[in-house]
């Protein structure tokens, strides 16, 4: 029996860590820093794309998700985006009322399926991924991005040292001056694409577990 996490134990309080390590043969996480806090083993998330038939409206940058201790530089991004003319569609759950900004683009507190979620990610020219505050891992807005091959606009720092790096295509936040690297098309190799297969966490499980 394996626990496969894919979320941050600070963000689960309710998890009892010691009651599940009795519970579960493996305890495996997508995050580095609860692997190394916790004695976890380490494996990223696997992902599979979806081919599907997308409608015309043009979306420059996509985001969807929970606010949690990431709404202000949401936000903030959004803001500077739209100010550099670029037309945004982000579908963000949990930002405090007193928080909130308007704009053409925002949806709060709108759910949409995760199908409609990959269909606003083809359509669109650039993802953008806001790390949670203490993670330490990556998130499926980066396998969404290499599998449709779209440019990702990060904060995550720690990706420069993955084999996932990729300047022409992945872009940290805090080094973009402006952001007209958007309209530009971009590929990810396929060989970066066939590690995410779900195939490779089921070799992973059972090479551990034997």
């Amino acid at each position: 029996i394996v626990l496969y996490m894919q979320d941050i134990i600070a963000s689960l309080p309710y998890y009892n860590v010691e009651d599940y390590r009795n519970k579960f043969d493996l305890i495996v996480s997508y995050d580095k820093g609860d692997c190394d806090k916790y004695a976890f083993l380490y494996h990223p998330t696997p992902f599979s794309r979806i081919d599907f038939q997308i409608s015309e409206e043009e979306i420059d940058v996509f985001f969807c998700g929970a606010a949690k201790t990431r709404y202000k530089t949401i936000l903030d991004t959004y803001s500077r985006l739209t100010n550099n003319g670029l037309k945004c569609k982000f579908y963000i759950t949990g930002v405090p009322e007193e928080f909130r900004i308007q704009g053409e683009g925002l949806y709060y507190d709108h759910p949409i399926t995760y199908l409609q979620n990959l269909k606003y990610v083809a359509q669109s020219k650039c993802i953008l991924e806001v790390m949670q505050v203490n993670a330490d891992g990556f998130t499926p807005r980066l396998w969404e991005a290499i599998m449709y091959d779209k440019h990702l606009l990060t904060n995550n720092s720690y990706i420069q040292d993955s084999i996932y790096w990729n300047p022409q295509a992945i872009h940290l936040l805090d080094d973009c001056g402006d952001f007209s690297f958007i309209k530009e098309k971009i590929s990810y190799s396929n060989d970066i694409k066939i590690t995410k297969s779900p195939i490779n966490l089921l070799h992973f499980i059972e090479q551990n577990l034997c």
